[in-house]
């Protein structure tokens, strides 16, 4: 029987060193921090540590001393290692033996020696201590004993190379600090703190005469916006790298200057003519001293040649805002436009907008003494759209304003209101402006409208009024029929294939025929359907839309206005080929894995595919179907095939499945892809679409065929990029 202790496997030979150079420093709660030095191979990260039949984990750093032929390093272990105590690295078969009893210590004054003179980066050091030291079994007591011992080594390791004597928090926030120092230059330097943990921030910094400081010393400025996590009572040193050496300015005890808002931004001020650095330094002290908003419109009472607003700024439901607009400035003085809030809103509104031509400014303020021979008729790119993603709590209660920095640091600020936008109704208003032909319309599109509009919600497209939704009864009173076909339609010569088609057919004792018009067309041709629906044995109705409804709208009313189990989307440019084509369809529906949306195949006239089989790119709104213009022969015959989505013209599915999804009209401001997006919301609900290449319908010419509008165009990229942010969403490419 095999030993517990494994005794009867073989064993690799150990190779064997002694450690000679150790020291100890005790921790708070019996743990010990072992200094080494004097190393020929480096110790194990990790492993154990054997005494006296106890093994503790042994966790650990090692570097190579400054001549790199010995190697030094820290561990942290549960207790104190005794003379004879050994170390196992099972990796490397390498095993080590304290020669005696480490020295002891008490104090983090070991510590920072070692890293001082071995030349390792403390900041790694104090990585490591907080790493192991405060991890979650350590008590309360125990993790401020540890940070407080982290952080005086931190203090400790570091040369003092001056002192912070003043320390502010100007009006725009951040931290300011003047002293003296011996090493720290003037232009971006990285500095650390300790206070709360190790913290590393870039800061600009500014140098100045001192003359009761000897060279190499001189007066120190340096300013940080983000410094924003801690009061001024709670910075007590600075620490930076200088030639491979860690420094520190201390803050002087009991002389501090501390200042707080309005002095601040004096102080700094009085200063700015004495500091010196680079450009870019000297402007971020100038900033601080840049006039703040006071609620006042400065710009409308300004003599230069500027003039900008809003025609809308408007908020989304997620708090990201659209700002459509314009700035007038010929002769460029404007270095930077920014929206900002009283809630902390900062946007640079340059640095992403687009550009819109807007001739008329040129006209408007032609007689304007200020703009005198200064506007071109060439210049005219005036305008600008851009989308701000924004935090509600930053502008909801805020005061939002227009803030515009010159070329020479002073600012014009305009006090602005934000107009919530939770439905698109006033959209063709809004984004009238904008060309299709645009060359930029592609990204006005995706970085700027598509992001605004993703939370907002479409405008009612299928009326308000529950009479809206009403059928106006047609035909046969027979019993309830388990398929609802709703068809829009807009003029009579689309309906009368159709309807001859369904007369005295099977389909024709299985569906209710909700045909859905506007008010105008349905008063024009109601007693020619009375007649029709009579003639031909039907049985439906009419449900009448307002003039502006979307054909997605008009589905939606009609399948609002019917009862039917199942629904069939149908356009009146899908014909069938053959009679018994609704109860091919229903047994098709029957087949799906799970319940969803089918569609049957369509070819045009000369045989060539429509719409049929699986599509190429599913994740694309513009994905054509992958046999479009092959011949009908090409078309899968078997089991319905999943697809990207159903055919616009003709789709049934069950009612309880499409009110699940949310109807038809989704979330798009155009037709152009509601089947894709019916699809889609399908399949987030476990189902999806499918084609049945067994059921085939006549593609005819597209009687709703016409060009669109400019605002339809638009919408319709608008569609298309939002499908496509969805998508990668959905697949992890964009966050949440």
């Amino acid at each position: 029987m095999t030993p517990a202790d494994g005794s009867d496997f073989p064993q690799r030979d150990l190779s064997w060193s002694t450690l000679h150079r150790t020291r100890a420093i005790l921790l708070h709660g019996g743990r010990t921090l072992l200094l080494f030095e004097g190393a020929e191979h480096a110790l194990p990260l990790s492993g154990s540590l054997v005494q006296g039949g106890r093994i503790l984990p042994w966790r650990a750093k090692c570097w190579q001393a400054g001549g790199g032929e010995t190697w030094c390093g820290i561990a942290v272990l549960d207790g104190l290692p005794q003379a004879g105590a050994e170390i196992h690295d099972p990796a490397s078969a390498r095993a080590w033996r304290f020669a005696a009893l480490p020295t002891v210590d008490v104090s983090p004054q070991p510590l920072a020696d070692l890293v001082r003179t071995s030349g390792v980066d403390g900041r790694d050091i104090f990585n490591f201590l907080t790493l192991h030291l405060l991890d979650a079994g350590a008590s309360a007591e125990e993790a401020r004993a540890y940070e407080d011992f982290a952080r005086s080594f931190f203090t400790a390791a570091a040369e003092r190379d001056g002192f912070i004597e003043i320390l502010g928090r100007p009006e725009c926030g951040g931290l300011f600090a003047q002293g003296w120092s011996m090493s720290l230059k003037a232009g971006t330097a990285t500095l650390a703190s300790v206070a709360g943990g190790l913290s590393v921030r870039e800061v600009e910094v500014a140098v100045f005469d001192r003359e009761d400081i000897l060279p190499p010393g001189q007066g120190v400025a340096f300013f940080c916006r983000d410094w924003r996590d801690a009061d001024l009572q709670s910075v007590d040193a600075v620490f930076f790298e200088r030639d491979g050496r860690l420094l520190r300015l201390d803050v002087v005890r009991g002389n501090l200057l501390r200042l707080e808002g309005t002095p601040a931004d004096a102080h700094v001020r009085h200063m700015l003519d004495r500091f010196e650095g680079p450009e870019s330094t000297r402007r971020a002290f100038r900033r601080i001293c840049r006039p703040r908003f006071s609620g006042e419109n400065t710009l409308a009472g300004t003599s230069l040649p500027i003039a900008a607003a809003f025609d809308s700024l408007l908020q989304a439901p997620d708090g990201g805002l659209l700002a459509v607009g314009w700035l007038l400035d010929p002769l460029r003085r404007v270095e930077r436009v920014l929206l900002k809030s009283t809630g902390n809103l900062y946007a640079p509104l340059d640095k992403a907008w687009c550009l819109l031509p807007r001739p008329d400014l040129n006209n408007g303020f032609g007689q304007d003494p200020r703009f005198a021979d200064l506007l071109g008729p060439g210049d005219v790119m005036h305008g600008f759209i851009t989308h701000v993603p924004a935090a509600r709590d930053k502008v909801d209660g805020a005061e939002v304003y227009l803030e515009l920095v010159l070329d020479d640091d002073s600012c014009l600020f305009r006090p602005l209101t934000v107009a919530p936008f939770t439905s698109s109704e006033r959209l063709p208003q809004i984004v009238g402006a904008i060309s299709p032909s645009d060359p930029e319309l592609g990204r006005i599109v995706e970085e700027h409208l598509a992001p605004f509009l993703a939370s907002v919600e479409p405008a009612s497209k299928g009326g308000r009024r529950g009479r809206e939704r009403r059928m106006i009864p047609l035909g046969s009173r027979a019993a309830q029929r388990p398929v609802s076909a709703v068809m829009p339609f807009r003029r009579m010569a689309e309906l009368q294939p159709i309807l001859g088609v369904l007369a005295g057919s099977e389909e024709a004792r299985l569906l209710e025929l909700a045909l859905v018009t506007t008010r105008a067309t349905a008063s024009e041709h109601l007693r020619a359907l009375e007649d029709a629906f009579r003639f031909y044995g039907l049985q439906g109705g009419v449900v009448v839309t307002p003039d502006d409804c979307t054909i997605t709208g008009q589905l939606d009313a009609g399948v609002a206005a019917t009862t039917g189990a199942h629904v069939l989307c149908w356009l009146p440019s899908a014909l069938p080929k053959a009679h018994g084509w609704l109860g091919a369809l229903l047994g098709e529906a029957e087949r799906l894995p799970a319940p969803g949306l089918v569609s049957p195949a369509l070819t045009y006239e000369d045989d060539s595919i429509y719409y049929g089989g699986p599509r190429l790119d599913p994740a694309g709104a513009e994905a054509a179907c992958a046999l479009s213009g092959y011949g009908a022969e090409w078309l899968p015959r078997g089991a319905p095939e999943m697809v990207t989505s159903g055919a616009a013209e003709i789709a049934l599915v069950g009612r309880a499945q499409l009110e699940r999804a949310g109807g038809f009209t989704g979330h798009l401001f155009s037709d152009s892809y509601a089947h894709v997006d019916l699809a889609s919301r399908l399949r987030r609900l476990g189902s999806g679409a499918w084609c049945a290449g067994a059921v085939e319908f006549w593609m005819l010419d597209e009687v709703h065929a016409a060009e669109d509008p400019p605002f339809a165009r638009l919408m319709k990229k608008v569609d298309a990029a939002l499908l496509g942010r969805r998508t990668r969403h959905e697949s992890g490419g964009l966050s949440a």
